[in-house]
């Protein structure tokens, strides 16, 4: 035999042992899930909620990518298209199980993930962020309210070296709004914890605060004053500082330089004129990964008071070179040290950044054309667990395979892409094409105890058959 069949037949055997490996990860992760899912639905079923999570993974190239009748024809072959689509349709129908399931498990491994945390003694991140579904393709679906368009914003912002026209009043459109916050350490990978989809119409109609102060009361009930919330521009303002004060947890708000607030001497002046005031106190070279250099960083920090928190506050005032940050924080800063702690903590929000804009460009959440809204949520929520599984596969425990997967199905030379601290974008790719190639076939040999998903609070109906 001639030695070039040889060698392609090597890498095809380990091709396939790699495929088995993460076919067996996937599994191992999605255990939990699937158990209580097993004890109500039909078999068929659980293998059709495997068989779309893969889907999902596979068919993301095409602007379609998520709608139902072609994840239909990739899920089993283009002459079997119709087939597929009343899989799925059969699955999301389905009335004995519903979306908090999954709602269950995901919290379930950011509880590990926290305790995890803990035991090794790290400071322990929930990240906070939320933005809308935009649908102006589809005028049908229930519920669909009035959006701010961040297309629109995108495509209006100013641009160096133009004439830019003034921004104008905000473009609306009908869509769905969501928010989430993941679990994350000083390094490694984040865990998702929560991600809730929301209208502000019909008879389930929610405000942005009501569901934010829901989810915000979960945590600050699981993880009380343990954890660091971190939250960006968007949620500045008396209201949520209000809430934060409620809940007794601690923050961290990136605020704008026009805000007021109150120095120690009672005097009311935006942050901007407070900052001018202040010298930096310490000065630290700090690597720019956007300009690849190291940027000479001042940080100065004072007490304030804000009309909606009763409490003293302290604002950490970094000077990066251009606009300073003013992050606003309940914790007392008294030296240096703890002053430049604030500022990792908002560093490493903007590491996970990709985490967010992932669920909504690269997972097409936009293209959904799902009318009812029950199916909806259930199609929403097997997205989310979507992005959770491939947050999982970015451990440590699995970079040899990852790496392996990388070289193979997603190359690249970019010092960017091959540095990224969340490298979630090229999994998804590389996955993708591992699995045109291959197609993995999960095995489902569980015995499983109808009574395991009331032990978990499951809201489900009960016994077999989809």
């Amino acid at each position: 035999m001639s030695l070039k069949y040889a060698i392609a037949g090597t890498k095809r055997q380990e091709a396939q042992e790699k495929l088995q490996r993460v076919t067996s990860l996937m599994e191992e992760y999605l255990e939990p899930l699937a158990r209580p899912l097993d004890a109500y639905v039909d078999k068929r079923l659980v293998r059709t909620f495997f068989q779309l999570i893969r889907t999902i993974i596979e068919a993301r190239n095409q602007s379609t990518g998520l709608m139902v009748s072609e994840l239909g024809s990739t899920m089993l072959s283009g002459r079997q298209a119709t087939a597929g689509e009343k899989r799925i349709h059969r699955l999301l129908t389905s009335e004995k199980w519903s979306e908090e399931l999954i709602r269950i498990f995901q919290w379930n491994q950011a509880q590990e993930r926290y305790e995890e945390l803990k035991r090794e003694g790290e400071e322990i991140l929930v990240v906070w962020d939320g933005s809308e579904i935009e649908k102006p393709e589809s005028q049908k679906a229930e519920d669909l309210c009035a959006v701010r368009s961040s297309k629109a914003a995108r495509r209006k912002k100013s641009r160096k070296g133009i004439f830019n026209q003034p921004g104008g009043k905000p473009i609306i459109v009908q869509g769905y709004e969501w928010t989430a916050c993941v679990v994350v350490g000083e390094k490694g990978k984040p865990s998702l914890a929560m991600m809730d989809f929301w209208s502000r119409r019909g008879p389930d109609a929610q405000t942005t605060k009501e569901e934010e102060e829901k989810m915000l009361a979960k945590v600050a009930r699981e993880w009380g004053r343990n954890v660091l919330h971190v939250f960006d521009r968007g949620y500045a303002g008396g209201p949520w500082l209000e809430m934060m004060w409620r809940r007794h947890v601690d923050f961290v708000i990136r605020w704008k330089k026009g805000h007021h607030f109150f120095d120690e001497n009672g005097e009311e002046n935006s942050l901007g004129q407070l900052g001018k005031k202040k010298r930096s106190r310490d000065h630290r070279m700090i690597w720019d990964a956007v300009k690849h250099e190291n940027r000479k960083t001042g940080i100065t920090w004072m007490q304030v008071r804000h009309a909606s928190y009763s409490e003293t506050l302290w604002v950490v005032i970094v000077r990066r070179g251009g606009e300073p940050w003013y992050l606003v924080t309940n914790r007392c800063i008294e030296t240096e040290e703890q002053a430049w702690k604030i500022y990792k903590a908002y560093c490493r929000r903007w590491q996970v950044e990709t985490v967010f804009r992932y669920e909504k460009s690269e997972l097409a959440i936009e293209t959904i054309r799902i009318w009812k809204k029950e199916k909806r949520n259930k199609f929403f929520h097997i997205i989310s667990l979507v992005h959770s599984l491939l947050l999982h596969l970015l451990d440590d425990d699995y970079r040899d395979i990852i790496t392996w997967i990388f070289r193979e199905y997603c190359h690249r030379t970019v010092k960017k892409q091959k540095e990224a601290k969340v490298p979630i974008y090229r999994l998804r790719w590389a996955l993708s094409r591992f699995f045109q190639e291959i197609r993995p076939v999960f095995l489902f040999a569980w015995n499983v105890q109808p009574s395991t998903a009331f032990h978990q609070g499951l809201n489900v109906r009960s016994q077999n058959s989809g």
